[in-house]
Order: C-alpha cells, then sequence, then structure tokens
C-alpha cells in the first residue's frame, strides 16, 4: 500500500505536495519523493525514510512551480532505499510516474523492453511502466492511430502502455512535453481527483485533498483523467469519453488530524467510543440504491476502506452467479459501495491507524443487528 498524489494550479506546487503526503503516510513510510514540472524538464527529489528525512534534502520552494506529483512507498518490489523510492523516470526523462498497486506481468515486460536496448536502474515495478510509456510514446504513431477527440499522444501513449498491464494500479503520471498536464489512471488502486477552485489535486485517499477541497470524483477501474488548470476529462482506458459526477467528502480536516494525541489509533479508539450510532441511525444508512430482494443467494461484502481487493473479486463473482451483494463498508464512494446492489455506510470517519479499530467496532454492531 502506498500513497499517490498530484497537483496542478495556482499555488506553488511543492508544499502542496509535502504537505498531502503528510497526510498519506500512514499508507507507506519506508521512503519518499517528488517530481517537479520546471521549464519543460522533470526534477526529482526522493530519498529512503519519511517524510521529514525528504524534506531534509528539498531546496527552497520555487513558487514558479504548479505542477508536480508526489509518492510515499511500501516496498513491494526492490528495497526500501533512495534508487527504488517513487517518482520513477523512463530512459528519455521526459516521463515520471508515481504508482500504487503490482503489476503482475512486470518482468516479462522489462525482458522485452532490454531487448529494445533499455536499461533499468532500479527492482521495482513500477519502473516498467515508465519506460513503456516512454519507449511507445518515441516509437509510435499517434495519427495513423487515429486519435479521438480531445486526445494528445500522451494519452494515447498512456493508454497504449496501460493496455499491456496486467495488475493493480492507480497512478500519475508527467510529461515533460506537455508542462500544464497531469494523467491518472486506476485499476484496482483507489484514486480520487479533489476539483479546487482553478486547482486540482489528485490522490489515493482524500485525506490528501480535504485541505484544499470537499468536491471530488472518484475513478472506477479502466478509468483515466487527464487535468490542466483550465479542468479535466475523464475517459475510460479504451478511450472512450465519460462524464463523472462530484461527489462530496464526507469529512473534514479536523478528522485526520491528530487532535493531541500521540497517534492515529489512540485517537480513532477514543473517538469511537466517544460516539456509537444508534441502530435507527444505522438502519437508516440501508441505501445506496434500493434493492429488491427476491428468493436467492445473498452475499455481504465488509471492508473498511470499499477497496480490497480480494473482496472485489468475491463481488464481481457472486453477481456472475446471479447473487444479490450488499456492502458494508465505511468509505463513502468507495469502490465496493457502487459495485454492490445495496448496502450501509458504516460513517465512523477516517481510518488512519493502520489497524482498523471505529470500523471494526462499527461493523460488528451492524452484523450484530
Amino acid at each position: 500500500m502506498c500513497g499517490i498524489v498530484a497537483y496542478i494550479g495556482k499555488k506553488a506546487a511543492q508544499p502542496v505536495l509535502i504537505e498531502s503526503l503528510k497526510r498519506l503516510e500512514y499508507r507507506g513510510y519506508d521512503s519518499a519523493g517528488i517530481a517537479l514540472l520546471k521549464n519543460g524538464k522533470i526534477e526529482i527529489q526522493k530519498t529512503k525514510g519519511r517524510i521529514s528525512d525528504l524534506e531534509k534534502i528539498i531546496r527552497e520552494t520555487d513558487c514558479s512551480v504548479h505542477v508536480g506529483i508526489g509518492h510515499t512507498r511500501w516496498a513491494t518490489h526492490g528495497a526500501p532505499n533512495t534508487v527504488n523510492a517513487h517518482p520513477h523516470t523512463d530512459f528519455s526523462g521526459k516521463f515520471a510516474v508515481v504508482h500504487n498497486g503490482i503489476i503482475e506481468n512486470y518482468n516479462t515486460l522489462k525482458k522485452w523492453l532490454q531487448t529494445e536496448g533499455i536499461n533499468f536502474t532500479t527492482e521495482t515495478d513500477t519502473e516498467v511502466i515508465a519506460h513503456l510509456i516512454g519507449y511507445i510514446y518515441s516509437k509510435g504513431d499517434c495519427e495513423n492511430a487515429k486519435c479521438g477527440d480531445k486526445q494528445n499522444k500522451f494519452e494515447w501513449a498512456v493508454q497504449q502502455a496501460i493496455g499491456k498491464l496486467h495488475g493493480t494500479f492507480g497512478l500519475a503520471i508527467l510529461c515533460a512535453d506537455y508542462p500544464d498536464m497531469i494523467i491518472g489512471a486506476k485499476k484496482g488502486s483507489p484514486l480520487i481527483l479533489g476539483v479546487g477552485d482553478n486547482e486540482y489535486i489528485l490522490a489515493s485517499d482524500a485525506a490528501a485533498i480535504v485541505e484544499h477541497t470537499t468536491q471530488a470524483i472518484y475513478l472506477s477501474d479502466n478509468e483515466m483523467v487527464t487535468i490542466c488548470e483550465d479542468g479535466f476529462h475523464t475517459k475510460t482506458t479504451d478511450n472512450v469519453v465519460i462524464s463523472k459526477e462530484l461527489e462530496q467528502i464526507e469529512f473534514s480536516l479536523e478528522a485526520i488530524e491528530l487532535g493531541g494525541f500521540k497517534h492515529h489509533m489512540l485517537k480513532e479508539i477514543f473517538e469511537h467510543l466517544a460516539r456509537i450510532p444508534t441502530e435507527t441511525e444505522y438502519a437508516s444508512e440501508f441505501r445506496y440504491r434500493n434493492p429488491i430482494i427476491e428468493d436467492g443467494t445473498v452475499v455481504i461484502a465488509i471492508s473498511q476502506s470499499g477497496e480490497t481487493l480480494d473482496t472485489l473479486a468475491a463481488i464481481e463473482e457472486a453477481k456472475e452467479r446471479g447473487a444479490t451483494v450488499l456492502g458494508i463498508v465505511n468509505v463513502v464512494g468507495s469502490a465496493i459501495a457502487r459495485t454492490t446492489d445495496a448496502g450501509i455506510y458504516l460513517h465512523a470517519g477516517p481510518e488512519i491507524g493502520v489497524a482498523s479499530t471505529k470500523a471494526f467496532t462499527a461493523q460488528v454492531a451492524v452484523l450484530t443487528m
């Protein structure tokens, strides 16, 4: 589990990225890094350790830079060190990528790219994504591929690369040739776009967004978003234009601050002890959609985040077999909430502590009722 964030807007990007990464550090803390787009070039600063270690090596803020991406890592492929830290770049230096997820066929793709003369410098699966996009961008012909309306070569190369990936990903990508643009893409890992006043924040968790805006769109699997300072548009990764509705993030900045407690787990235990919802309140949450449950199988899917991959896979299998699937989830607008036929939102508040406390207690209460 890693944390990703991207920013484009009127503010200086660097401090926004650093503060957002601090709110995502619970998602990974063995290394961290940022990439900034400056004067048509990508500048990367990264290190092993925590966000505080990254802050020590970063130069003074350049207020002229308004586009960037950041990452806090929990290592899966490769040792937790500075070399393997994100962001990763391609062989040309034109692309930078941050990634949450696992690419299952990365070794096959890596061997193929190596036969094409591309050298690798890390042990990660993410470097494959960067090189693959760069390779397709350098060799491909967007015009002959009949790019659709509003599509540029950056989008086209990302789509072509994604089509070759097997596994899960939440991605934020920069291209030096498109200095006012960020592309995000999702399959199996959460990705949210916060829509502010002439600014946009793309992140793996709403905790990185709420300081700036409470309006957001939630990407579904096999969807991508292209973001510029003056707006954004969404498509499927097969280049079909789609429309996404703005949703309200249902917790405040105060809900994710420590508020005097030593750590989030302690805070969340006391928060839940202070207020446990009543049976009537939970009953009123039986929504998402109004289910018609006839004779047959009912499957209940339970998840704090609403993004649990094995649970989502089980939901799809159950639905294919004709089951009615109900969800018990904490995060509003999450993948399981959108996929199930109906369900209950726990409304236990954001769960920052790695060990689930209040969400687990709420799950037990709902199941008991």
